[in-house]
């Protein structure tokens, strides 16, 4: 930064390069070349006020928008990398807008979007347009995006009325150019990796705390463990010592090394004077970080948590005249999300929040392990991950779009005319199996090892615990959830007009 007159200092080694840069100014790069002193003279950059940015319902040159509109390219969203969804790239790329991920579950990946805050008590989500018309996306892929554009003050969204009182976010998706046919392949994997934690370092940052705390309450003496007992978590003398003294990494235990992810795209794009083209397909799998193949749970099934989704597109554009565009889009998705029937906030709440020393996750004789304490808080994770059934939710998306462009300069100059109409289905359906949970409690066998090494087993509540038997599970058929299923007519005619008014001040 420099002073009111101009003068800056700064101190660098001899052969460093300067770099000087304002906002609408070109960016300048200067060799220092061991010179004491140094001028530039800024010069202003007019090609970035000629940059097109997209607003409500059209278009305009950067020079000419006075509402807070910032814009991103898809190709810089492509660079985010690793993530599934259009939301998660967004994350700590345009300013204003802040983005929350409350679960990193597959297929439930897409984050609330929130512009300059949240402004409502009932939301406050920003409206969303695809290609114009109101649309989720949650699950279009970011390759076919070809720019996003947020709309952040009054003066920029009142085109939309209440619906953009909390932000306008559009999305404009890629379009075929004259020239010969272009075609890209891209192959892409992402490595997620957990964090790790034992019980001899929870235990011993337990008994430190109650050592600074004892001057204040004497009680916490009886929650000390003894020195010798700590050591037996970490060298169990015997196998009883393993169970009454487990040390287990509930991270470690329940999810795997890493997880992979894979994603390819194929999309060819080219034209003529007449038809413009562009057309992509992706196939994109989400991996499983619970290991849930390591739980032999006698059920013959195996639970997983997954995402598949395979996206289509095809934008074609006709030129009928030179006055007249036809545009056609088809676009949509095939997702299949693997689930159980857990809830997400126990799941995750009983692996990073279970301390390593209160129980083993399954003994030898297929038991699971328990505290005396009935506490769902304490649940056992290797419970939640394969006796809880399975799910297989598909999800089918197919947008229609017909929009027609009719300029009507012999009307007047900068005249035009553009009629949309669109038709979108979304079906959702369910199966999977189905695992029963007798009179409220879980379907499993427990075993709880006292501290003297005596064994207590516990079945679930009003049951026989001396002639339980373990309740079979039932397969459920894909079944449409008709609740979910979705079909939406939208319809547009716009006419609009460019010719700049002219005024004289006299």
């Amino acid at each position: 930064m420099t002073d009111f007159d101009g003068k800056y200092s700064i101190k660098v080694p001899k052969n460093s390069k300067l770099v000087f840069s304002y906002m609408g100014y070109a960016t300048q790069i200067i060799d220092v070349q061991g010179r004491t002193e140094i001028d530039v003279f800024m010069v202003s950059e007019a090609s970035a006020l000629d940059e097109i940015i997209i607003v409500g319902y059209g278009q305009q040159k950067k020079e000419s928008v006075v509402g807070s509109i910032v814009q991103v390219s898809g190709d810089d969203l492509l660079q985010s990398g690793g993530v599934s969804t259009v939301g998660q790239a967004l994350t700590g790329r345009l300013p204003g807008v802040t983005t929350i991920s409350s679960t990193g579950r597959p297929g439930d990946e897409n984050p609330s979007i929130f512009i300059r805050g949240q402004s409502t008590w009932n939301g406050g989500g920003p409206l969303i347009l695809v290609d114009g018309i109101e649309r989720s996306m949650g699950d279009i892929n970011s390759s076919d995006v070809e720019s996003i554009s947020v709309l952040k003050d009054a003066s920029a969204t009142a085109v939309f009325a209440v619906k953009g009182a909390n932000g306008v976010i559009l999305i404009t998706t890629k379009r075929g150019k004259v020239g010969d046919a272009k075609l890209s392949v891209t192959l892409g994997s992402t490595l997620k990796t957990p964090s790790k934690y034992d019980s001899y370092n929870g235990i011993a940052v337990t008994n430190e705390a109650i050592e600074r705390v004892l001057p204040l309450n004497e009680e916490g003496w009886r929650q000390y463990t003894p020195v010798d007992i700590l050591d037996r978590y970490r060298n169990p003398r015997n196998e009883t010592d393993r169970y009454v003294y487990p040390n287990v990494d509930w991270v470690d235990y329940t999810q795997n090394d890493f997880a992979m992810d894979y994603r390819a795209n194929l999309s060819v794009s080219g034209g003529t004077d007449v038809v413009k083209y562009f057309g992509a397909v992706t196939y994109q799998h989400v991996g499983d970080i619970f290991n849930g193949s390591s739980f032999e749970n006698g059920r013959n099934y195996t639970p997983s948590f997954n995402y598949d989704r395979f996206n289509f597109r095809s934008n074609v554009d006709f030129d009928i005249t030179k006055t007249t565009r036809l545009s056609v889009n088809l676009s949509g998705y095939y997702g299949v999300q693997n689930g159980n029937n857990a809830e997400n906030e126990l799941l995750y709440s009983s692996i990073y929040n279970l301390a390593p020393s209160l129980f083993y996750p399954i003994y030898p004789d297929g038991t699971f392990g328990r505290t005396v304490v009935e506490n769902y808080e304490l649940a056992n994770p290797a419970v939640i991950l394969s006796t809880k059934g399975s799910t297989k939710n598909h999800r089918v998306q197919v947008n229609t779009d017909f929009i027609l462009n009719q300029k009507l300069d012999f009307i007047t100059e900068g005249l035009s005319f553009r009629g949309t109409l669109s038709y979108d289905n979304n079906f959702r359906g369910e199966g999977g199996i189905n695992d029963p949970d007798p009179t409220g409690g879980d379907n499993v066998i427990y075993k709880i090892y006292l501290s003297d090494g005596t064994e207590q087993i516990v079945v679930p509540p009003g049951t026989n615990q001396f002639d339980y038997v373990v309740q079979p599970w039932t397969r459920d058929a894909l079944q449409i959830q008709d609740w979910q299923t979705e079909r939406r007519l939208f319809y547009l005619l716009l006419l609009t007009t460019k010719k700049q008014l002219q005024t004289s001040i006299i």
